[in-house]
């Protein structure tokens, strides 16, 4: 029975990624499809408290840690705030599985110069440099990834277009103490 409910669960996330790559509507400059976003006036920490509330069951029930590090500072940006969660839940997905049993996943937000970055890090073993680009190719799965390690390849690229549809950029980069970052690096919005 919890095989199962897994396993459909499962299959309903592939299937709203694949829904969410095919209906990509908008092309950027370079010529990468993106999502649709209606972007509004938020503040970048909102969506990190919202992201993590509704990671929190997802992280425990696997036996990880959950820790938040938001900035003070609100960070006002032009987002859509389901996608930006949807973004979120995604990476941390992700660091569910790159993270070591009884390990801790952090969701945080900074700002550096004009740019709001929220970021998901990890305790596993980190992206190795020759992959961080490729990661987020639709379908790409990175050198010794097993189909039993769960994913069909597509998170990280939804990801990167969620980001791009909100002038942003991500990243692999290396969480402090080790282990994988992925950043999302967003303009704050112009203030009136």
């Amino acid at each position: 029975d919890r095989l199962f409910a897994e396993e459909s669960e499962r299959l309903g996330r592939l299937s709203a990624d694949l829904l969410t790559l095919a209906s990509r509507q908008a092309t950027s400059e370079g010529g990468e499809r993106m999502v649709t976003v209606e972007l509004r006036q938020i503040k970048l920490d909102d969506v990190a408290r919202e992201a993590i509330e509704r990671a929190g069951p997802m992280v425990k029930r696997v036996g990880l840690g959950l820790r938040a590090s938001v900035a003070r500072k609100r960070l006002p940006i032009s987002g859509d705030t389901d996608r930006l969660i949807q973004l979120v839940l995604g990476l941390v997905e992700n660091a569910i599985r790159h993270s070591p049993s009884g390990s801790s996943i952090t969701i945080g937000t900074s700002l550096s110069g004009s740019v709001a970055e929220i970021w998901v890090d990890d305790e596993g073993p980190g992206v190795p440099l020759s992959e961080r680009e490729r990661i987020f190719e639709p379908f790409y799965r990175g050198a010794g990834q097993a189909r039993s390690h769960g994913g069909a390849g597509l998170g990280l690229a939804i990801a990167r277009s969620i980001a791009s549809a909100h002038h942003g950029t991500i990243a692999a980069e290396t969480a402090v103490g080790g282990g994988a970052r992925m950043i999302v690096r967003i303009p704050l919005a112009a203030t009136e």
